[in-house]
């Protein structure tokens, strides 16, 4: 479970390929038609979400500790400029948030903050073959600025439109603050038939079914986490370890189900429940890991296309 949490670490490059693997504003719109609006249109798509984790008991060093809840809060925007019809321009703006409750003598922080821009250049080769090259910069903490508190971040995605229900999204992540500094990147959208798709990869693998043009159920695997630093001040008792100024991640493999709908054109809402099944706090620089034990969730998130 840690190699395959170690894996889910690199989020940047999935996160774009999950965007791009995105159903279109119809779910009964099969992929071939699809694609090439999005690609060729401008627009902007930006996306709230908002998740609490209950109380899991925080284990560490072997032991079990009190008990510790987290919320989170995501603010992103996808934006995309067509420059011909075979070059477009895009850009990800991400605000990731994670509130933790914290445990006496314990490195978990009081909350997390990381801020990253993402520009990218795509070209569109046919009507099957998409590229795109993107790169960019994080920022890890908002006090007492240093070189270190910037992360670089870099990779090349494609697309392929196998057919008209199959699309596949490759590509390689280049992130050197990750545990996996470069990381293969592949992901699956299959229209089953009218009512049923499945969208398989990181960090979202879900099994959709649509009962009509506005609403739809889901279940499936859902990860959210980010890299961060600690700050300048951070020191555990009793431990021996340096924890200030260390990079780590925090991570969230949630199972769930959930409800969407399609409140009007270019507006989606969705709420969800169930289970997180890992959670943790990796500190890399110092390498040691701070787990929760799984416990209830919820989520609820707002997307809005214009």
């Amino acid at each position: 479970m840690n190699k395959f949490l170690s894996l889910c670490a690199v989020t940047t490059g999935c996160l774009l390929a999950a965007h791009a693997q995105d159903e279109p504003a119809n779910r009964r719109d099969i992929v071939q038609p699809a694609m090439p609006k999005i690609l060729l249109e401008q627009g902007i798509q930006a996306n709230v979400d908002y998740g609490y984790d209950a109380p899991g008991t925080t284990r560490f060093q072997g032991k079990d500790y009190a008990r510790s809840d987290a919320s989170a809060l995501t603010i992103q925007a996808d934006w995309h400029r067509p420059l011909s019809p075979k070059w477009f321009l895009q850009a990800n703006v991400l605000s990731a948030n994670f509130y933790l409750d914290t445990v006496p003598n314990l490195p978990v922080p009081d909350d997390i903050h990381t801020l990253r821009f993402l520009p990218g250049m795509g070209y569109r080769w046919n009507d099957q073959w998409t590229f795109t090259a993107f790169g960019g910069a994080s920022l890890y903490r908002f006090t007492d600025l240093r070189g270190d508190d910037f992360g670089g971040t870099g990779g090349v995605l494609s697309t392929w439109i196998q057919d008209r229900t199959h699309l596949w999204t490759f590509g390689l992540l280049v992130e050197p603050d990750s545990d996996i500094p470069v990381f293969p990147i592949a992901g699956l959208r299959w229209a089953i038939n009218e009512h049923y798709t499945l969208q398989a990869g990181v960090p979202k693998t879900r099994l959709t079914y649509e009962f009509n043009e506005q609403w739809a159920a889901y279940t499936g695997l859902n990860y959210s986490g980010t890299i961060f630093r600690t700050s300048d001040t951070m020191t555990i008792p009793g431990t021996g370890t340096a924890y200030h100024d260390a990079l780590g991640s925090y991570r969230d493999l949630q199972m769930g189900v959930g409800l969407g709908c399609k409140i009007v054109l270019g507006l989606q809402a969705e709420i969800e429940g169930g289970y997180s099944v890992y959670r943790e706090l990796n500190y890399k620089d110092v390498n040691q890991r701070v787990n929760f034990k799984p416990s209830p969730y919820v989520r609820i998130s707002v997307k809005y296309r214009f």
